[in-house]
């Protein structure tokens, strides 16, 4: 079994890794931190060109 865990650093997140490691023994199961990090300018989407 995997646990994906979200993270942003902050003070909540370090309790719900700990919160997270103690699920993972109970279950045998691996977890799996991710950290998002949104992109520094705007994401402009561009038409291709439709001949």
């Amino acid at each position: 079994m995997k646990l994906l865990v979200a993270i942003d650093f902050s003070e909540l997140a370090d309790r719900v890794i700990g919160e997270a490691e103690k699920l993972a023994k109970k279950l045998s199961a691996k977890v799996f931190l991710l950290h998002v990090i949104p992109p520094s300018s705007p994401v402009i989407i561009v038409p291709l060109n439709t001949r």
